[in-house]
């Protein structure tokens, strides 16, 4: 008896390091807080950051999460599992911000990597994300946003000429997909991908990508679907995993609690469960979010429902103010520049520009 516990308690402990390997760092989740003393941005990605990982740790299992960050956040830092600090060395003085997403296997301490924007938040076990991208038998696995797919005769908002790209690169046409979740192992499969994708952004003006930002050199869902179609790769289904990247699509929800284990995000409708909520940049400043934050910061101190409700509401209200100022001012700032640049009609938005022509 004595010995087949032994040997049971081996086996457990065996599938246990073989399946996450804390110490060898085999399978792990990856997040990215670069630019914060460039732009100075204050804590607003550190913040965001905070929240996906303790979401990551809700249900209290050991999944490692590595941070690429120049921040000195202490409590940020002490919060990663590993912290891993940006190289100008893969692209020099051009590599910031999302560029850093080009060279996430140089950058992983991982066999075996989900990469997760720190904008998003996990509304599931964590577990339910290593079981959908390892049933798709794939080393490298992104999702499609929608069934658009950019083809000739038609445009994409960070390619010059959309017909001569697709020539350039001997494709017909790219799904649009959503960068902001990533699955990929250390094999050469996703080594092509990669390789790909550095490929185009450095002949990035050969092939008519727009910089666009100082942050977003240039469209990374671009690169990496562009890459996917070369290597003829599948991409995951649109609705099974992300919500469209805008949060504002979440008025067709019920509930919204990231803490609520036993019934996850549901929609009115017949669709797939969301797992993941990537929020767009205005619901980033939004008192939904903030209150999803501090729930997952602060539950631990309050066991009482209520309590936690009403201390996640008192610890989000100066944040929010403070965000809204800055959102406001973003705000005057891009319509005082359109207003320069293309006088009374730069303020007018662009969608009822689109509806008028």
């Amino acid at each position: 008896m004595y010995g087949k516990f032994i040997i049971s308690y081996q086996l457990m402990y065996t599938y246990i390091r073989m399946s996450y390997k804390i110490d060898g760092m085999n399978r792990g989740f990856l997040t990215l807080v670069d630019g914060t003393k460039r732009y100075r941005r204050g804590d607003h990605y550190e913040r965001m950051a905070k929240g996906l990982i303790n979401s990551i740790n809700l249900y209290g299992d050991n999944f490692p999460c590595a941070l690429i960050t120049d921040s000195d956040d202490t409590e940020l830092l002490q919060m990663a599992s590993k912290v891993i600090r940006p190289l100008e060395e893969y692209a020099g003085q051009n590599l910031q911000g999302t560029i850093h997403k080009l060279f996430l296997d140089k950058y992983t301490p991982f066999e075996e990597t989900i990469f997760i924007e720190a904008d998003c938040l996990l509304y599931c076990h964590p577990q339910q994300l290593w079981d959908l991208f390892t049933a798709s038998k794939q080393d490298f696995v992104i999702q499609e946003q929608s069934l658009h797919k950019f083809i000739k005769g038609g445009s994409n908002f960070s390619i010059t000429d959309l017909d001569r790209y697709l020539d350039k690169c001997g494709i017909e046409s790219f799904p649009h997909t959503i960068g902001g979740l990533i699955y990929f192992k250390q094999s050469n499969s996703s080594n092509d991908i990669f390789d790909s994708v550095r490929d185009l952004y450095q002949r990035r003006d050969e092939f008519g990508l727009k910089q666009l930002s100082n942050q977003i050199s240039v469209a990374d869902e671009t690169l990496f679907s562009t890459a996917m179609v070369k290597h003829k790769q599948s991409l995951m289904q649109s609705g099974s995993l992300l919500l469209q990247e805008e949060f504002r699509l979440m008025r067709g929800y019920r509930k919204l609690d990231v803490l609520d284990k036993d019934a996850p995000l549901i929609r009115k409708y017949p669709v797939p469960q969301t797992l993941v909520v990537h929020y767009s940049a205005k619901d980033k400043f939004s008192f939904i979010y903030l209150l999803e934050l501090n729930k997952l910061k602060l539950h631990n101190k309050f066991s009482n429902k209520l309590i936690l409700l009403l201390a996640s509401i008192l610890a989000s209200i100066p944040t929010l103010l403070v965000l809204k100022k800055r959102w406001a001012e973003f705000i005057i700032k891009m319509m005082l520049s359109r207003y320069k640049q293309q006088g009374i009609m730069g303020l007018i938005p662009n969608r009822l520009k689109n509806s008028k022509s």
